[in-house]
């Protein structure tokens, strides 16, 4: 079993150069880095081959995580832009582990966030699991979709095409930004949504 302590994974540079990747049998996967920063343009948390095993798309590019405590939300990502790294999320990483899926150990506290990703052989889904340990009440974990929608070979900015709707669903919600491509289906167990599409620039 591959893992990594603290140490190792509060290091940036260390820990955005150690690479994972997943794959749905199909053509498809996930890929990233143990810090959860992208530095490729094929890393994502879904890319489905939309004419198996070619024509890969990447619909999912991450989820962006908040923990919400009563001094305020706690980020969990990381991201890396020109001259910033913003979040910062990955020095609260205390793990990370092939279990055999990607699994991230996060330290906020006296509380434990574990978080698993694993893709489902034999169709175009990924699972993303959450638990939290140490926690004497409930506590708002809140869960931002940063969704991509482009040939995995290329990158997207910024364009005029994007359809914002959301279709919302008792514990689903359907995304279809561009007429051509297939809706991304996302089944939750979160007490609330709230739809609100931005663009996120490099």
């Amino acid at each position: 079993m591959i893992a990594f302590g603290a140490d190792r994974c509060r290091d940036l540079a260390f820990a955005t150069a150690q690479e994972w990747l997943e794959t749905d049998g199909l053509g498809g996967y996930a890929s990233g880095t143990v810090s959860g920063a992208h530095t490729r343009r094929y890393h994502g948390h879904l890319t489905a081959a939309l004419a198996p095993p070619v024509r890969r798309h990447l619909f999912l590019s991450k989820l962006e995580e908040y923990l919400h405590l009563p001094g305020g939300p706690v980020d969990l990502s990381t991201n890396l832009y020109r001259g910033a790294v913003h979040p910062r999320g990955f020095e609260r990483l205390i793990r990370f582990a092939l279990e055999p899926f990607p699994t991230w150990t996060y330290a906020v506290g006296s509380l434990r966030l574990r978080k698993r990703l694993f893709l489902v052989h034999g169709s175009p889904t990924v699972v993303l699991l959450y638990d939290l340990q140490g926690a004497e009440e409930p506590v708002p974990l809140e869960v931002r979709p940063l969704l991509a929608f482009r040939d995995a070979h290329h990158l997207t900015h910024e364009n005029p095409y994007l359809n914002r709707e959301v279709r919302v669903g008792p514990g689903r919600l359907a995304f279809a930004p561009y007429a051509g491509l297939p809706a991304l289906h996302c089944f939750h167990e979160a007490e609330d949504f709230a739809a609100e599409g931005l663009w996120y620039r490099q």
